[in-house]
């Protein structure tokens, strides 16, 4: 079950079912130019999404992403067949899906073709050698990077789960330990890229596309900017209202769907656990935060305080109040 596939059976799935659909994309373009986006964050983040936007502004770009090659695995339909043996495909396709992305970028980057490659930046040996390749064949290279709250992806690693299980029977599922990894390793890859001076751009945005840090706006890669940066939007905190509210809706129709398809496997439902209970602690923390926030209201209106700062202001004399007629 985990055997991994051979050179040759590797290289007649590409050639077979990957590389036309690059051909085709190709096809299509009168003209293109060297350029290399890489869309890194953890898994859950909203990668996707960002991918969306990228390819809007770079029209023409081919995606490749290695999640969309899982497929083609010999074994994959077996193994999405029941929840079981699904929680087993990550693992038995890593190799294959691992090595169709090497071949695409490979591919691509021999032709000189636009390339937005989706990415966790998990290994920052192989961030740095992978945009390495692309620089020295005379790309552009940028990095788009999603600074997410670990609360806010967590949440989706499990919704997408859930929601697949209950439309399919079946759910693709990412380990916490392979999310953190990921997690921790995004800013390592950032400073690695940075210090190997092969990376032209680098772009931090938060979940919805806000820009956070662009280090266009500054002609300059300010590593520290960055990381503060990074830091920001990863603040579960900083959330604002709406956003914390949709974060608890999301997290109660999840939970809902786990009951409703009767889901066993502990690291789901000891993730899902420690998201209600993180959920719990920061609703605490807001009623903290609210009554600390009465409490200085009330001093500021403290009579005393207001007389003496009015006679700070105007002295003896009242200000006059309204217009004068």
């Amino acid at each position: 079950m985990t055997a991994e596939l051979s050179q040759v059976e590797l290289e007649r799935i590409f050639e077979r079912r990957i590389r036309p659909g690059f051909d085709a994309h190709l096809s299509k373009l009168s003209s293109f130019n060297p350029v290399l986006i890489m869309v890194g964050a953890q898994p859950g983040a909203g990668k996707s999404r960002s991918m969306n936007r990228v390819l809007t502004e770079y029209a023409g770009a081919i995606p490749v992403i290695g999640d969309d090659f899982r497929r083609h695995h010999p074994a994959y339909n077996n193994l999405m067949s029941s929840p079981e043996t699904a929680l087993q495909m990550p693992q038995v396709t890593a190799q294959a899906a691992a090595r169709w992305v090497e071949m695409s970028i490979d591919y691509l980057r021999e032709l000189g073709a636009p390339v937005v490659l989706e990415t966790t930046m998990r290994q920052p040996d192989v961030v740095a050698s992978t945009m390495r390749s692309f620089r020295d064949a005379g790309y552009y290279c940028e990095a788009r990077v999603l600074a997410v709250p670990r609360e806010v992806s967590l949440l989706g690693v499990v919704e997408r789960y859930a929601q697949q299980v209950l439309e399919n029977g079946a759910g693709r599922w990412t380990p916490v330990d392979v999310h953190d990894a990921a997690y921790n390793s995004l800013p390592q890859s950032l400073d690695k890229i940075a210090a190997s001076g092969v990376v032209d751009r680098i772009v931090v945005t938060n979940r919805g596309g806000e820009v956070l840090y662009d280090t266009r706006l500054h002609n300059s890669i300010d590593m520290p900017a960055i990381h503060k940066a990074i830091e920001q939007g990863r603040d579960f905190h900083s959330l604002s209202p709406a956003q914390h509210t949709q974060w608890e809706v999301g997290l109660s129709k999840t939970q809902a769907i786990l009951v409703q398809t009767g889901e066993k496997n502990e690291d789901v439902l000891k993730t899902a656990k420690a998201l209600e209970t993180n959920k719990k602690q920061t609703r605490t923390e807001s009623r903290a935060e609210r009554v600390a926030r009465k409490k200085l209201a009330a001093e500021k209106l403290d009579p005393e305080r207001v007389r003496q700062m009015r006679e700070r202001l105007y002295g003896d004399e009242p200000p006059t109040r309204g217009l004068s007629r």
